[in-house]
């Protein structure tokens, strides 16, 4: 099923991929992409809203994923408005192929309270009640996730507002946003919304902005970002002058990926005696 499903998280949407299922060398293939589009769009030091990329990490994603939207994806209609009112009550969900055939398996999961458990410092095991998220130990797990936020992310990025203007690409609870940075910030203010609405959380550490031409200004882009947050405060992304850390790829300056591949080069070198 692997491949099915992977063709379907690439072709079911022109405005979001999920590289994270099905797909050889995903994160990879993400970064890759990622680095041609912002060679593909250059910018002008003085544009006040140039091309970039906007990421978005989720904080504890898998465990705090709606159930609700989980049985209506695998029931392939909405049980509720969901993506800020974009999919309606009743409206159909996409659901990637092969996962409805395992419809008992995941009754067995999700159709009850289920067990989280966790290990303390100490090496103590400890076990909480969950009416939340992906079931600790279910295989088809990461497939589950993606599956579920798709239609949520696709019914925000093919947003008549948004113009088409903003391309997303996923690796599981990872997202990245790649477009005029107005845009892209309209879209993450959005997606924050909407996600939110099912459970889930931006990790504001991991979410932050990027473009190649902050790195050129005096201020390392300071005050045009600046103009750019204002518009969405409730959205707040840290600003990366000299590049981004895409899944373990640098995205950025020479020296910053220099700097990336130097310090993974010392870590192997440090753990290999062990």
């Amino acid at each position: 099923w692997a491949p099915l499903i992977g063709n379907f998280f690439q072709q079911n949407s022109p405005h979001f991929l999920q590289f994270a299922v099905g797909i050889r060398g995903g994160a990879e293939k993400m970064a890759h992409l990622l680095d041609l589009l912002l060679l593909e769009n250059p910018n002008e030091d003085d544009d006040p809203d140039p091309y970039g990329i906007i990421s978005l990490d989720m904080s504890n994603a898998f465990n705090e994923i709606s159930r609700e939207l989980i049985q209506d994806v695998l029931n392939g209609q909405a049980s509720r408005d969901y993506a800020l009112g974009r999919i309606k009550k009743g409206d159909p969900l996409v659901c990637p192929p092969g996962l409805q055939m395992h419809k008992r398996h995941f009754e067995a999961y999700y159709g009850r309270v289920g067990c989280l458990t966790f290990v303390g410092h100490d090496g103590t095991s400890h076990y909480v009640p969950s009416s939340v998220g992906i079931q600790q130990g279910d295989v088809w797990g990461t497939t589950l996730y993606c599956a579920v936020t798709f239609p949520i992310l696709k019914g925000i990025l093919e947003d008549e507002g948004l113009g088409g203007q903003v391309l997303g690409l996923g690796f599981s609870d990872n997202i990245q946003l790649a477009g005029r940075l107005s845009w892209g910030l309209r879209a993450a203010d959005l997606i924050r919304q909407a996600l939110a609405d099912v459970g889930l959380r931006f990790n504001d550490r991991d979410s932050k902005v990027y473009s190649e031409v902050f790195r050129r200004l005096p201020d390392q882009g300071a005050s045009c970002w600046d103009a750019i947050q204002l518009q969405f405060p409730d959205t707040p992304l840290a600003r990366e002058s000299q590049g981004l850390m895409v899944l373990g790829t640098p995205i950025g300056s020479d020296e910053f990926r220099t700097v990336a591949l130097r310090d993974r080069l010392e870590r192997i070198k440090t753990d290999l005696p062990k």
